[in-house]
């Protein structure tokens, strides 16, 4: 029966034997040589973890615990990149076993008069190294390499990166758990005219109406985020001197590895003055519904809406109309004819048709109309 593991396996078995055993004869080595001429071993003195000791022809003489169980780990990784490598064979092997790298390997290490770092990528796996050459005068006798998966370092820079793009791109603002206020970016206080010192430490009320922060759906928006409710929305906020401010905002509460909230951040683009077009288009609309008849239809000529003063003129309640199809409103002949499918063709193709038009009302009462039928495009 095989043990789980094959040689990793037997090498994890032996390998507390054969550390104290290899790295004695192996320190025993350098540290003889050192201290028969008076050399100093501060190389030694910084192994940490994940240790190598590779000699002057670049021989591995050494490979701790830590390196090796790494190396179990990632074997199948390694030997699909390098196919010399073998956990089993390492000691005593040349770091050639590394043939993707060792180029550069050996150049690094030829030139090293100090300690050095450097990334090394195999397959999906980064690992930083750390070079520490061991020196006997001129002569050098060895090399301690020190491994570190370089994920975690990666994956930080990474997100440092993503953090700065975000702090480029938006408004940003930082809250404790019950709303004070602990940092904003420039973004945030542009939009709301204030500098950080104005701010800082004061709660996020200060944004908010007055009437607004009386109402229990204030209070309750707070409790809510620091139990770890996200909020995203439109807002309307109040900035330095009272101006309205519109901002697209997100609420994120910030959970602990204990899934306590820590703190609250708010991701936000000002659109007030998209809000403030808005608002002037939809007042003309509004003004053009008091005046005209209005009716909506989908592409295929679907009721969509009408407004009274069209249903008015029709004589129609809004639910007899609505989901039913604009021929409703032709005579009988016209909406099965090839002219009526070309005058809905046309409007398909995004052409504008105004002309004045005979409809049927309720109780098929003729209504003559002038009119215009208007293709809507979107982005």
């Amino acid at each position: 029966m095989n043990a789980p593991g094959g040689g990793c396996w037997k090498r994890r078995i032996l390998i507390y034997w054969y550390d104290f055993i290899q790295v004695g004869l192996v320190m025993f080595s350098y540290v003889k040589n050192f201290k028969a001429n008076k050399v100093k071993i501060g190389a030694l003195n910084c192994i940490k973890s994940n240790l190598m000791i590779v000699d002057e022809n670049f021989n591995i003489d050494y490979i701790n615990d830590s390196l090796m169980t790494m190396f179990c780990e990632t074997d199948a990784e390694f030997r699909s990149e390098l196919p010399r490598f073998s956990v089993d064979s390492l000691i005593g092997s040349n770091i050639d076993v590394f043939d993707k790298a060792a180029n550069q390997l050996r150049g690094t290490l030829a030139r090293l008069d100090s300690a050095h770092t450097a990334m090394l990528r195999v397959g999906s796996r980064s690992f930083d190294l750390s070079v520490n050459p061991i020196v006997q005068g001129s002569r050098r006798l060895g090399y301690t390499i020190e491994w570190a998966d370089a994920k975690e370092r990666l994956e930080n820079l990474a997100y440092a990166a993503q953090t700065t793009a975000i702090h480029r791109a938006q408004a940003v603002i930082e809250f404790t758990v019950d709303g004070t206020i602990v940092f904003a970016n420039a973004n945030f206080l542009d939009a709301l005219g204030y500098t950080l010192d104005e701010i800082k430490g004061r709660h996020h009320s200060m944004f908010v109406d007055p009437e607004e922060q009386r109402t229990p759906e204030y209070r309750s928006f707070w409790d809510r985020l620091a139990r770890g409710d996200y909020f995203s929305d439109e807002y309307k906020r109040i900035g330095k001197h009272g101006k309205e401010v519109w901002i697209q905002a997100s609420y994120n509460p910030i959970i602990d590895e204990h899934g306590k909230v820590q703190k609250v951040i708010k991701f936000a683009t000002e659109i007030t003055e998209q809000k403030l077009k808005n608002a002037e288009f939809e007042s003309k609309l509004t003004a053009i519904s008091r005046v005209q008849a209005v009716i909506e239809f989908t592409p295929s000529g679907d009721i969509i809406t009408a407004n009274d003063n069209f249903l008015n003129v029709l004589g129609y309640r809004p639910d007899e109309v609505k989901g039913r199809h604009h021929s409703m409103f032709v005579e009988t002949a016209y909406g099965q004819s090839s002219e009526y499918r070309d005058f809905w063709a046309k409007l398909n193709r995004g052409e504008f048709v105004a002309d004045e038009f005979m409809r049927i009302g309720k109780g098929g009462k003729q209504v003559w109309i002038q009119a215009s039928y208007n293709p809507v495009f979107d982005m």
